[in-house]
């Protein structure tokens, strides 16, 4: 923190020394989330609280660059354009103070967001609340579920179930031995059979790891920039959502009914 002295002339003559603190803060985060209009005008609402002009910069994924003044010109000017927005930074004259800088980016391999302000020791900590809990409103409901390691998730998955397999075989066997009821064990396993089964199960856990990590993609993107044509793709993505969970709950009603047919007919 940096202090700087403004020195006032009163009307009698007489200087008056002012002593003023600078402040300053950073972050920098790797976060998820769906910057829409309305979002991206809440910002400005923020920021319009330095009085300072701001300066919108959008860069596209074909690297052509967009400079406007306000948020409607950026919205207006980006609606035709046929091509996904990459980054946004949004700045105040550096000259100035306080002044601040913003930016969203869609990245796989650094920050997503980050932003630096600069002003007095009352500003400072206020803007930063107010962005903190601007970008917090970003994240979309799926953004936990981004976060898990697909593989890791399945191989739990798995070794839940062959652990609860094994818990319910040891059961029945423990139970028949109380009821003195002999178990007749079946012939030994092959080793080659056991390795095949094996190769078998990590060949689909993989495979259905990739098709999974693909779906993730596509259905729960990271970062969306839904303004201009982004906004267009982000609603097709919504409805491909939406008729993928009607897919999987007929489905997963289809098995349950299977299941409990095949439960009946048993008994």
């Amino acid at each position: 923190m940096v202090a700087f002295i403004i020195l006032r002339i009163r009307s009698d003559g007489s200087i008056e020394s002012l002593i003023c603190m600078n402040a300053e803060r950073r972050r920098s985060i790797k976060a998820i989330f769906v910057l829409d209009e309305i979002h991206l005008r809440e910002l400005d609402d923020i920021l319009a609280q330095l009085d300072q002009p701001r300066h919108y910069e959008v860069t596209a994924a074909d690297s052509t660059a967009l400079r406007c003044n306000d948020v409607e010109t950026l919205v207006r000017q980006t609606i035709p354009t046929r091509s996904l927005i990459k980054e946004i930074e949004v700045t105040t004259p550096i000259s100035e103070r306080p002044n601040a800088r913003l930016v969203l980016r869609k990245a796989t391999d650094q920050d997503t967001i980050y932003y630096a302000l600069n002003g007095s020791e009352t500003e400072v900590p206020y803007l930063s609340v107010r962005l903190n809990e601007w970008i917090a409103t970003l994240e979309p409901w799926y953004a936990r579920w981004t976060r898990f390691n697909i593989l890791f998730a399945l191989s739990a998955v798995l070794l839940t179930l062959a652990l609860a397999l094994v818990c319910v075989i040891g059961g029945l066997y423990v139970w028949s031995l109380s009821r003195g009821i002999s178990v007749a064990w079946a012939k030994p396993i092959d080793p080659t059979l056991t390795l095949y089964v094996t190769g078998i199960t990590l060949v689909i856990l993989i495979g259905m790891a990739v098709v999974l990590g693909a779906l993730r993609a596509r259905l729960l993107p990271s970062t969306t920039f839904a303004i201009g044509y982004g906004l267009q793709r982000h609603k097709r993505v919504v409805q491909l959502r939406r008729a993928g969970s009607a897919i999987f709950a007929i489905g997963f009603a289809l098995l349950c009914g299977i299941i409990v047919n095949w439960i009946l007919g048993v008994r």
